[in-house]
């Protein structure tokens, strides 16, 4: 069994639905969904989609994911001391 997280940073429904139809016409399952939301705001700011694929992973799936590095927001430099 393999598992897929597909974030969706824009969150209308024609963006949902799109990723829905792009993986699932893969061969993924859909699974869940889940909205992540700021406190006192009504629309979610972004989801993630939950899907699951029956099958041995591809080479694709092997392949590391890359990360860019966070930039700090709080004004403090990393120091050595």
């Amino acid at each position: 069994m393999r598992y897929k997280v597909v974030e969706v940073s824009l969150v209308v429904d024609d963006v949902i639905e799109g990723e829905l139809n792009k993986w699932c016409n893969q061969g993924w399952q859909f699974d869940d969904i889940r909205f992540v939301s700021q406190d006192g705001v009504r629309r979610p700011t972004f989801a993630f989609l939950f899907f699951t694929h029956d099958g041995e992973p591809t080479t694709a799936d092997a392949e590391p994911i890359q990360v860019p590095p966070v930039e700090r927001t709080d004004g403090n430099e990393d120091s050595e001391a």
